[in-house]
């Protein structure tokens, strides 16, 4: 019988969309059976980006720097779809202490504004097989995008690309666990 966190895994990516005017809101909590610092640490890892995420050519970031109990970086996607690539950057907030990754942009042209914020609970237990690694975790992105082009190709994917870019994170998680096993394997 399969664990409901693997089932949970499997259930649809489609979040909330919600729109007032020019802003879009995309919402979705979701469980998946990974270590939270896993997934916090793939979330934070923004150079990255450009292996996994849709639509993303390019990913640069600062190191981060403690600040104020939390860590900050300033991080800049070039973003494509078509023939269009534009890029923007963002300023990248983690507070450990709320197991919580916020973006907020700072300039570009693809958002006039954008805020996005990742955050986490672990959920992990003790179960028949023993440990469980479990994490719950809730994304949401708000943003009004820079221009009328961008605002019109924007309504019109947000909700594909919104689903596209959570499940791509979970599956950057997954291989990451999954080359861990690897590793250990060797190791043994």
């Amino acid at each position: 019988m399969l664990k409901p966190t693997c089932r949970l895994l499997q259930s649809s990516f489609k979040g909330q969309i919600t729109t007032n005017g020019d802003q879009l809101t995309y919402k979705i909590t979701r469980s998946v059976p990974y270590k939270t610092s896993k997934f916090i640490s793939t979330v934070k890892q923004v150079n990255e980006y450009q292996e996994f995420l849709p639509f993303c050519e390019i990913s640069k970031m600062s190191p981060f720097r403690e600040r104020h109990l939390r860590e900050e970086a300033q991080g800049t996607l070039h973003i494509g779809f078509g023939s269009i690539t534009d890029k923007y950057t963002s300023r990248v907030i983690y507070s450990p202490d709320k197991n919580q990754i916020k973006a907020l942009n700072l300039d570009g042209n693809v958002f006039k504004k954008m805020s996005s914020n990742w955050t986490f609970k672990d959920t992990t237990s003790f179960g028949e097989a023993g440990l469980e690694h479990g994490t719950e975790y809730t994304f949401q992105i708000d943003c009004t995008f820079g221009n009328p082009i961008y605002s019109k190709i924007g309504k019109a994917a947000f909700p594909r690309v919104s689903e596209m870019m959570v499940k791509s994170f979970e599956n950057r998680v997954k291989e990451k666990v999954l080359a861990d096993k690897e590793k250990i394997a060797v190791k043994n």
